[in-house]
């Protein structure tokens, strides 16, 4: 099979291993690095755009946010490679792994103010937890933006996400046993990608 430990990606300051990349086959839970390499692939890729219309934030700052980083913490650790200012901001996409080690996508949506959680397989008693979560995490950002150099018009888009309604995804198909990678996987690519269990 090979050396769990070889290097077998590198892409910016992210490196895949081995045995980072076979917890893409099923039964396994993708590695946080996959969803980190993906997110620094997106950013990059909107780098020269002077109009980013979205961030795709790394699973490290759901994690931080969930260990109690303060807001302060948070700018200076995602703010200037994650969070490019645009008055033309219109997602927010956050992978997040709950504590249970299953992950689901969070998106702050300006143009719909609403804090969406896209998780098919999530029941109802979990719906409650995860939206107090998303909640809570939106107005962390909101807050993260006051706080930067970022422009009046997107101070003033952030601060309005305290009002936004939160809601699971219309159309996302129900039922997909925990561990099933086809919902997260669409949502963050748009290629379709799917890893069923």
């Amino acid at each position: 099979m090979g050396d769990p430990m070889e290097e077998l990606v590198r892409f910016g300051h992210c490196v895949l291993q081995r045995h980072n990349i076979l917890t893409l086959q099923p039964p396994h839970m993708p590695d946080d690095n996959i969803f980190e390499m993906f997110a620094l692939r997106v950013s990059l890729a909107t780098r020269g755009n002077d109009g980013v219309e979205f961030w795709t934030l790394p699973p490290g700052f759901a994690i931080d946010f969930r260990e109690g980083r303060s807001v302060e913490e948070l700018a200076s650790r995602y703010k200037e490679r994650w969070m490019r200012p645009s008055n033309s901001l219109n997602y927010i996409y956050i992978p997040v792994k709950d504590a249970c080690g299953h992950w689901y996508l969070a998106v702050v949506a300006f143009r719909e103010r609403t804090l969406y959680h896209l998780d098919a397989s999530m029941d109802e008693e979990g719906s409650v937890s995860r939206k107090l979560f998303v909640r809570n995490l939106g107005e962390a950002l909101s807050r993260l933006v006051a706080i930067g150099e970022y422009s009046s018009p997107l101070a003033k888009k952030a601060a309005e996400i305290t009002c936004f309604s939160i809601a699971s995804a219309d159309g996302l198909p129900m039922g997909q046993p925990k561990g099933s990678m086809c919902n997260l996987g669409t949502q963050l690519d748009g290629y379709g990608w799917c890893f069923p269990t």
